[in-house]
């Protein structure tokens, strides 16, 4: 189906009528050139080589749809084959096949990888929830150490005042005892000799 020329006014530059550039890509050489020369533009055509159907345009300069001035020249490339031998293209699709296969065994090493990696941080995860319940028995542990410490200090000051208090007893025994010698190698209290 032919693209027709569409003329566009061009009110922001000099009065003259601007033509969109017709698509052209895919047709015959003939066919392009007449629907050039129907828009209004001039057609100037160059091979190019190509594996596309031969003798189709395969590109245009300037592109579809850009505006140009009347009679502007529209380069068009026309499929030549290249030289030498077309491509194999059973062996091309061999060649993309066993690439494509290998792309999907890497694909697969790659998801196993993963999958390994998915494993090794569920065991970490496992390793980490261990940690934390043997820190919690630890901590346990030390709380139940730091009451015993309590426990054994409330004695300790138990004791050291028992002691305190047995000193005290102690001097005071002694001091008396002290005193009743004294008065008994004076000749005074109990048990002193009496003078006739």
């Amino acid at each position: 189906m032919t693209s027709p020329a569409v003329p566009i006014l061009n009110f922001g530059g000099p009065a003259g009528r601007r033509i969109a550039v017709p698509d052209v890509v895919g047709k015959e050489k003939a066919e392009a050139e007449k629907i050039l020369k129907e828009a209004g533009l001039r057609c100037r055509s160059q091979d190019a080589e190509s594996f596309t159907p031969l003798g189709k345009v395969v590109s245009q300069e300037p592109a579809q749809g850009k505006t140009v001035p009347p009679n502007t020249q529209v380069l068009i490339n026309i499929a030549i084959a290249p030289p030498g031998p077309p491509p194999d293209f059973d062996k091309l699709f061999k060649e993309l096949k066993d690439a494509v296969a290998a792309a999907s065994a890497e694909l697969g090493q790659v998801r196993a990888d993963v999958t390994q990696v998915k494993a090794d941080v569920g065991s970490v995860k496992t390793e980490v929830t261990q940690v934390k319940s043997e820190v919690g028995t630890v901590n346990t542990h030390v709380t139940q150490v730091k009451a015993d410490v309590v426990a054994v200090t409330t004695a300790v000051q138990t004791v050291e005042t028992e002691v305190d208090a047995k000193g005290r007893h102690d001097v005071l025994v002694q001091k008396l005892d002290d005193i009743a010698a004294k008065l008994k190698s004076a000749g005074a209290g109990p048990g002193a000799a009496k003078k006739a």
